[in-house]
């Protein structure tokens, strides 16, 4: 299992508070879960509202890696340096001790650490949405630009990896002028 653990900073500047307190939180997420989200057209009209179904952490393979992740990250802010730092923790606190526990707030949370990747992954089969030259099939002059031709969630952050297919539209564009 790859993960990511970092140290995020909730204010905008060191010297910056929220409700008087400076926080920093411990983030911890597996690199490539397994759990999927979908997004389907919601009708006929381009009027009609897209049908989005988040869903987070609902794999045993991902419930598994986020208590393991989340595990690890309480051992390191309770013991020496980081616990004499730590004044208290929550979101899933502290005082957690069941996996079950550690997942419920990941799942429960309207927020997602992974950019939003493979709604329209390229592929060579015709149930794939985009072709290898990034075209929307059966949408005549319309191609994806973007990361969700992406099949895989990539190991790092997706700004890089999505200039990677805007190049190569660029490219078959001008070949096709």
């Amino acid at each position: 299992m790859a993960a990511r653990l970092s140290f995020v900073s909730h204010t905008a500047a060191d010297r910056m508070t929220l409700a008087g307190v400076l926080r920093r939180h411990l983030v911890g997420y597996p690199i490539r879960p397994t759990t999927q989200s979908s997004i389907h057209l919601g009708g006929p009209s381009p009027e009609d509202p897209p049908v989005i179904r988040p869903r987070y952490v609902e794999t045993g393979e991902d419930q598994a890696a986020t208590a393991r992740i989340l595990g690890w990250g309480r051992e390191m802010v309770t013991r020496n340096p980081l616990a004499e730092l730590v004044e208290s923790g929550d979101q899933p606190g502290l005082s957690i001790s069941t996996a079950e526990q550690v997942v419920r707030p990941a799942q429960d949370s309207p927020l997602g650490v992974h950019h939003a990747i493979g709604s329209a992954a390229m592929g060579p089969d015709p149930d794939d949405v985009v072709d290898d030259r990034l075209r929307v099939r059966g949408v005549e002059g319309l191609r994806i630009v973007d990361a969700p031709v992406f099949a895989d969630q990539p190991a790092g952050n997706t700004t890089a990896p999505t200039m990677a297919p805007a190049w190569r539209a660029a490219d078959l564009i001008r070949q096709e002028s």
